[in-house]
């Protein structure tokens, strides 16, 4: 083999790895959201962690979290969380639920205080007063439990972000703010973030 075929042979492998390896996120890392991503500023947060008496990480959702229409028959409520040792400088935290095998946001809620530690069972009621809520994307606001096509097994992300500041985020009648929105807002406001994973199928 020639050295110029040589060459051209070697970058190309070395193109293909830095892709294997996310070389060409452009310094960025996969989000909780399909298709929207967190910067790789980030600061490491193994210590940061959340758990929930409801479910299990890695377990199965119960009824109790699922939806109550669509064909499905739980109850609706969203689970108990607890969350531990936030990054230094954590000013309040944002909740996501997503469906990462959907792509489908069911939960959003924003500007919780950073003296909160926890969120009881059914938090996501749209009358709560512990954060500002979303809409899911069921179209209506706070959460939206799991049901999904009979069959697949789904994976639900529930990630709890430690922010700088509070968010603003645009919401009108005609335009509600909704878990996408939300994810594209906290952009470069993460300081880390920490989840929790159930699986359902119907």
């Amino acid at each position: 083999m020639n050295r110029r075929l040589t060459t051209v042979v070697i970058g190309f492998a070395l193109c293909i790895m830095a892709t294997a390896c996310g070389g060409g996120s452009g310094g960025h890392v996969p989000a909780d959201g399909a298709g929207f991503a967190q910067t790789s500023a980030i600061a490491s947060t193994a210590q940061f962690s959340v758990t929930s008496t409801t479910f299990s990480n890695l377990g199965r959702i119960p009824p109790v979290m699922v939806q109550n229409q669509f064909g499905c028959h739980g109850q609706n409520r969203s689970p108990q969380l607890s969350w531990r040792n936030p990054p230094g400088g954590t000013r309040a935290y944002a909740i996501v639920m997503f469906d990462q095998t959907a792509n489908f946001g069911h939960w959003g809620m924003y500007n919780i205080p950073a003296s909160t530690t926890s969120l009881p069972e059914n938090a996501g009621a749209s009358g709560n007063r512990l954060g500002i809520q979303t809409n899911s994307d069921f179209g209506t606001r706070g959460y939206g439990g799991p049901c999904p096509p009979p069959g697949l097994v789904h994976r639900y992300v529930f990630t709890v972000y430690a922010l700088d500041g509070n968010l603003y985020i645009s919401s009108s009648a005609m335009f509600p703010s909704n878990v996408e929105a939300l994810l594209w807002t906290l952009e470069g406001h993460v300081l880390g973030k920490a989840r929790i994973t159930g699986f359902f199928s119907n």
